[in-house]
């Protein structure tokens, strides 16, 4: 079945042994939560399976990058406040470091099959075209895993991020004119809603406005004015969905160098660049994209990560226990 399987908030317990929150699978035959791996979420990671040059200070170009601290802070407000879908937009913005373009075409599918987590999302980006790999580390399973037990219904065709308001918007069907322009099918001036195999009407995903409204709301809770908030003045920050691009990009660098010092990885850009005149490659990042160990390499950055995977942890402890 293609029906995502919820796990009851009493299946969430502490470890005895660790006085950890870890989930406890439901007894209930091949159903996808009894078969996704209690260390996807507490236990051991992934590592072992598979300014200026003068000094000068200079403004930033465009949004600022978002510190953990304040994504921390902006991901326990959510859930304290039980805006848990707010809360898993924000984990996979931050640990997929995607555009939200892509992040509201995502699917649970995409995240997921029938037996469980998948290890990475491959993922054509909308804006390049290109495809990137997007690790799936616990940070994001345990997000998933807890939207989902809120939501039983939810099945691994349906869009990851959508509309929670009594305006929903669905996906409509589309055709191509003689001009070859896409349009919306109407019958009687009405657009057609696309149906699931159930005949039920497919939420459409959340659109940038509505993103971009979650982030500014949540900070004004917490009492922190934006710049780019036209709704107040004397903001001194500017955050934005793509400020959490940016601290994926920073904290992906942090968790780099400090896994190259423990020897856990063992990148060397001088030998990617040596490959690439080898391969005669125009950019390092063919090369780099093209040699399997970067992969490799990514998978355990990325699974090392785990933005926000403490808050939730917390979360499980204090709010489903």
């Amino acid at each position: 079945s293609s029906d995502l399987k919820s796990f009851r908030k009493e299946n969430i317990m502490l470890n005895p042994k660790k006085n950890e929150p870890q989930i406890r699978m439901v007894d209930c035959g091949k159903k996808l939560f009894d078969l996704i791996p209690k260390t996807c979420f507490i236990g051991e990671s992934w590592e072992n399976s598979d300014s200026t040059t003068d000094g000068r200070e200079v403004d930033r170009v465009g949004m600022d990058a978002m510190t953990e601290e304040t994504f921390n802070a902006l991901l326990e407000t959510c859930l304290n406040k039980g805006k848990i879908r707010d809360g898993l937009l924000l984990t996979i913005h931050a640990n997929f470091g995607m555009r939200y373009g892509d992040v509201s075409k995502l699917k649970f599918g995409e995240i997921m099959t029938a037996d469980g987590f998948r290890k990475k999302v491959l993922f054509s980006e909308q804006k390049t075209g290109k495809i990137r790999n997007f690790y799936i580390n616990r940070a994001v399973q345990t997000a998933v895993a807890v939207y989902l037990s809120m939501h039983p219904e939810k099945t691994l065709h349906d869009y990851m991020i959508v509309s929670e308001s009594n305006n929903k918007r669905y996906e409509t069907e589309k055709y191509v004119d003689e001009n070859g322009r896409e349009k919306t099918l109407r019958v009687n001036g009405k657009a057609v809603c696309k149906l699931d195999k159930d005949g039920n009407k497919i939420l459409a995903p959340m659109s940038h406005t509505q993103e971009e409204n979650i982030i500014k709301n949540t900070f004004a809770e917490i009492g922190v004015l934006l710049k780019n908030d036209s709704r107040y003045k004397g903001g001194e920050v500017k955050y934005n969905t793509h400020s959490l691009r940016k601290l994926y990009a920073e904290k992906f660098v942090s968790t780099g160098e400090t896994l190259k010092e423990q020897g856990k990885i063992t990148r060397d850009m001088q030998m990617f660049q040596y490959l690439q005149a080898d391969l005669n490659h125009n950019s390092l990042q063919t090369t780099m994209r093209y040699c399997g160990k970067f992969d490799r390499e990514k998978g355990i950055i990325c699974n090392h990560m785990n933005l926000g995977l403490e808050v939730w942890e917390n979360y499980i402890t204090e709010k489903l226990t």
